[in-house]
C-alpha cells in the first residue's frame, strides 16, 4: 500500500489555490448579494409602481362609476323635461286656439254690436220720423 503524503510545498500550494478558490467564492457571493439587493429594489419599486397604479385604477373605476350615475340623472331628467315641454307646447297650441275663439267672439261681439246700433239708429230715425 502507498501512503499518501503531501509535502510542505505541496501543501502550501493546495492552501493557497483553497483561499484563491476561497476568495473567489466570496467575490461571486458578493457579487450575488449585491444582484439579488438591487433586483430586490427594482421589484419592490415595481411594486410601488403597480400599487399607485392600482390605486389610480380604482379611483379611475370609481369616477367612471359616478359619471355613469350622473348621465343616468340627465338622462332621466332630460326625458322628464322633454314630457314636460310637450304638455307644455300642447298647452300653449291650447292657448293659441283659445286666442282664436276669442278673437273671433270679440269680432262676432263688435258686428253684432255695429248691427244693434245700426238697427237701433234706424229705429230711432224711424220713431222721430212719426207724427
Amino acid at each position: 500500500m502507498t501512503e499518501w503524503a503531501l509535502s510542505a510545498a505541496d501543501w502550501t500550494c493546495l492552501q493557497e489555490r483553497m483561499a484563491r478558490s476561497d476568495a473567489r467564492f466570496d467575490a461571486f457571493l458578493s457579487r450575488f448579494d449585491d444582484h439579488v439587493r438591487r433586483t430586490n429594489e427594482n421589484f419592490q419599486r415595481l411594486d410601488t409602481r403597480l400599487d399607485r397604479v392600482e390605486g389610480r385604477l380604482e379611483r379611475l373605476e370609481t369616477r367612471a362609476g359616478d359619471i355613469e350615475q350622473a348621465v343616468g340623472i340627465v338622462s332621466h331628467d332630460t326625458k322628464d323635461i322633454d314630457r314636460r315641454l310637450r304638455v307644455v307646447e300642447c298647452d300653449v297650441q291650447d292657448l293659441i286656439r283659445y286666442r282664436h275663439r276669442l278673437w273671433g267672439m270679440i269680432t262676432a261681439i263688435a258686428a253684432l254690436g255695429g248691427t244693434l246700433g245700426f238697427a237701433g239708429a234706424q229705429a230711432m230715425y224711424q220713431v222721430m220720423r212719426l207724427p
